[in-house]
C-alpha cells in the first residue's frame, strides 16, 4: 500500500477525508437504512457505536460485522467441523494482527489504558444523536474478540486523525500512514483467511473495497 508515501499526497488525503467522513450532521435523508439500522442496534446494552474520522479508520470499522461473524463461526465450530489447533491457529492470526497495531500505536504515544474496551459515548440520548452522523456505525459484538479490537481499531484511526490535523510536519509520520495501511489489509486478509476456513462468503464492498482499490492504484502510479 502506498497511501502514504509523502507529505504533500498526505495532504491532499486530509482534504478528502474531511469532505467525506467529517460530518456533525444527520444523514438529512441519505440513508435512512443506515441511520434507522444504528438506532436499532443502539437498543442492545451491548452495542458498540463508532465514528471512524479517516478512510482506514471506516474500512477497518466496516470489517469488523464480517470479523465479528467469522469468528463467531470459528468458535463455534471449535472440536466439531473444525478441530482445536485449526481454531488456535486462526485466532493466532488474529493476536499476531493485535500486536502489531498495538505496536505501532506504541510508536505514536497511545497508552495502554486507552486500548481497553470501553464506551465513549456512555448516555442514551447522546448515542442516539451521534449514530444519527454520516459516519456513525453500531456494531453489537457476539465474541470478545471483536470487543478487544474495538478499542484499537479507535485509536488507530484517532491517532491518524490527530496526525493529520495538529502535526507542523508530516514528513516524519510517512512509515506510520503506511504501517496504518498496511493493517488494514492485514485485517482484510485475517478475514478472508477465517472465511476460507469457516465456508464463509466474503466479498469485500464499501469503504473497504475502496480503500483497497486505491491502494492498488497508487501502487501502480509508483511502479
Amino acid at each position: 500500500m502506498a497511501h502514504g508515501v509523502d507529505a504533500e499526497r498526505q495532504l491532499g488525503m486530509v482534504r478528502r477525508e474531511g469532505q467525506s467522513l467529517r460530518s456533525a450532521s444527520p444523514t438529512n435523508g441519505r440513508r435512512p437504512d443506515r441511520a434507522e439500522e444504528n438506532k436499532r442496534r443502539l437498543e442492545d446494552p451491548n452495542s458498540v457505536l463508532l465514528l471512524p474520522q479517516t478512510k482506514a479508520g471506516m474500512a477497518c470499522v466496516s470489517m469488523l460485522y464480517m470479523f465479528d461473524k467469522v469468528i463467531h463461526r470459528l468458535r463455534r465450530a471449535a472440536g466439531s467441523h473444525l478441530s482445536i489447533e485449526q481454531v488456535r491457529n486462526e485466532l493466532a492470526r488474529v493476536e499476531q494482527w493485535v500486536a502489531r497495531a498495538k505496536g505501532l500505536l506504541r510508536e505514536l504515544g497511545v497508552g495502554e489504558f486507552e486500548l481497553l474496551p470501553q464506551e465513549l459515548y456512555p448516555d442514551l440520548k447522546e448515542r442516539s444523536v451521534m449514530a444519527a452522523r454520516r459516519n456513525a456505525r453500531v456494531i453489537t459484538p457476539r465474541v470478545g474478540d471483536t470487543v478487544r479490537l474495538v478499542p484499537v481499531i479507535r485509536a488507530l484511526d484517532s491517532a491518524l486523525n490527530s496526525i493529520r490535523l495538529r502535526a507542523e510536519d508530516l514528513s516524519p509520520y510517512v512509515k506510520h500512514f503506511q504501517a496504518v495501511d498496511e493493517l488494514v489489509v492485514a485485517l482484510h486478509d485475517v478475514i478472508g483467511h477465517v472465511a476460507r476456513v469457516t465456508v464463509t462468503e466474503y466479498e469485500p464492498r464499501g469503504a473497504v473495497k475502496a480503500f483497497l482499490q486505491e491502494g492498488k492504484e497508487s501502487q501502480s502510479t509508483l511502479s
